[in-house]
């Protein structure tokens, strides 16, 4: 009789890839830089926008709800740009802008160039709203969006998006997740998953 315990074993989905450039990825595709996973949120003139799949840190806001000045920014375009830029190189991002005009119109703008950003709530709402993001799922994470300028009660308040809720304020004090948006050329030569 055989008294050995029978071995387990554990089962992994192998997922191939192969290297593209991102301008054949369609909106809506997941593609890999590096050791994270992005989503396709839309294609312009020779270029592709890209939100991280996942948070790649929690943090607080910053010391106010302004995202000119915020810890959230400094991150997306220091320590995050960095990691981007050693996987793609600085010559394929292209700068963007970001409108932080306040949520309840209390302040239009600024209007910022990043090279990294994160989402404004309404950017947010509409890649929902066209099912290239999921508000399901997915942890809360910062926007660009404070919720007023000018309301004394609501001042320390930034809008976020993800967990149970289509939009939700939170304390710029509290820890919620970064993620990172950019926008690469075309050409950028990404690897993307593919069947079989």
């Amino acid at each position: 009789i055989n008294n050995k315990k029978p071995r387990k074993y554990k089962i992994m989905k192998i997922t191939k890839t192969v290297t593209r450039p991102i301008g054949q990825a369609t909106t809506g595709y997941t593609v890999i830089i590096g050791k994270r996973e992005y989503i396709v949120l839309e294609k312009g003139n020779g270029t592709v926008g890209l939100i991280t799949k996942e948070p790649t840190k929690y943090m607080p806001f910053g010391k106010s709800s302004d995202y000119a000045e915020s810890d959230v920014r400094a991150y997306c375009n220091g320590e995050f740009y960095k990691e981007l830029c050693r996987e793609v190189g600085p010559y394929y991002v292209v700068p963007h802008t970001v409108d932080c005009t306040a949520y309840d119109r209390s302040t239009k703008g600024p209007y910022l160039h990043d090279n990294v950003s994160i989402l404004t709530f309404n950017r947010c709402g509409y890649f929902i709203d066209v099912q290239l993001l999921s508000n399901m799922r997915v942890p809360p994470f910062w926007t660009a969006t404070r919720y007023t300028a000018t309301n004394k009660d609501y001042l320390n308040y930034v809008c976020t998006f993800g967990g149970t809720q289509h939009g939700r304020l939170f304390s710029y004090e509290s820890d919620i997740g970064v993620r990172p948006y950019f926008v690469l050329k075309a050409s950028t030569p990404v690897l993307v998953p593919i069947n079989g």
